[in-house]
């Protein structure tokens, strides 16, 4: 009996340690801990039922509206996540402060599973009323924003996102097109015809906000010729062949838009040129190769 009520009083002084993110002009640790604490709710003497080791808590500025989650970690498992939405950040952090006093009383009603979840809920009460986990979660519509946001474009960049769902996503661009080339040959115009491939990669946060990693890649092919030039009775026709590669920074990228790029490339071909005297048996033909580095603004 004597080492039972010991091992007793030792769990309801365990305290809870507590992982609070939040952006400037929100409340502060301090202030949420006050906060908690007028609800009941005690980090450092929680109730006998309360057995998680942590509990994180992250506040989130958005475009319109504030949002804040609430996990609690226990030995080798994390909880589902309680997601609260609200035009202010004040209204979040108390709609979490009621959250976090339930579950370090260790009442029934902490709503907090102790179960891990291979998918997290993508869904989020209002902070007026919460509802109690046998209700419906309300369904996050897809944005209608398709850009993407560059990241770590100079260097490593952090992006806060709250519990949910990251997404990466490689999209790969196929494009065919056409033109001309003025002043590779004096007095010459030369059809060209282009195919390119462009690699690039992102992720989306659970706001569903898109961010741009790293540089836009592509390769491509070109087709010059054939084109032919007469003068002085001889008659030259002229064709080329290039690939190369480039990488590209992106100024603005829509994924049903547009997409403004600037780039550097590097290319490398062959142009084959052929001079045949029109009234004679007179023919000379050459290989000339080609190189090329550049410095581009794509537009499409």
């Amino acid at each position: 009996m004597i080492a039972a009520a010991r091992e007793q009083d030792y769990l309801l002084v365990i305290p809870i340690q507590l992982e609070y993110t939040s952006p400037a002009g929100c409340p502060t640790q301090a202030e949420f801990v006050a906060a908690v604490a007028s609800r009941g709710g005690d980090f450092a003497h929680p109730g006998p039922e309360a057995t998680a080791r942590a509990m994180v808590v992250t506040l989130r500025r958005s475009k319109a509206e504030h949002t804040g989650s609430l996990q609690l970690r226990f030995d080798d498992t994390v909880s589902d996540a309680r997601l609260v939405h609200a035009e202010g950040c004040a209204e979040v952090a108390d709609a979490l402060a009621v959250v976090a006093a339930i579950a370090l009383r260790g009442t029934d009603d902490a709503a907090v599973p102790a179960q891990p979840s291979p998918r997290l809920a993508p869904a989020a009460p209002p902070a007026q009323a919460m509802p109690q986990p046998s209700e419906p979660t309300r369904p996050v519509q897809a944005p209608k924003d398709t850009r993407l946001h560059p990241a770590g474009l100079w260097g490593s960049e952090p992006v806060s996102v709250t519990a949910g769902e990251l997404r990466v996503n490689r999209s790969l661009v196929a494009t065919l097109s056409g033109g001309v080339v003025l002043g590779a040959i004096p007095g010459m115009v030369l059809p060209r015809y282009d195919l390119s491939f462009t690699r690039t990669n992102f992720i989306t946060t659970p706001e569903h906000t898109s961010y741009l990693i790293g540089t836009v890649f592509g390769v491509h092919w070109s087709y010059l010729g054939n084109a032919t030039r007469r003068s002085d009775g001889y008659s030259t026709e002229v064709s080329g062949f290039k690939a190369g590669f480039t990488a590209c920074s992106s100024l603005t990228y829509d994924t049903n838009g547009f997409v403004f790029l600037f780039c550097t490339g590097f290319t490398a071909g062959l142009m084959h040129q052929e001079t045949r005297e029109v009234a004679g048996p007179h023919r000379q033909s050459k290989d000339i190769g080609l190189g090329a580095a550049s410095l581009e603004l794509d537009g499409r």
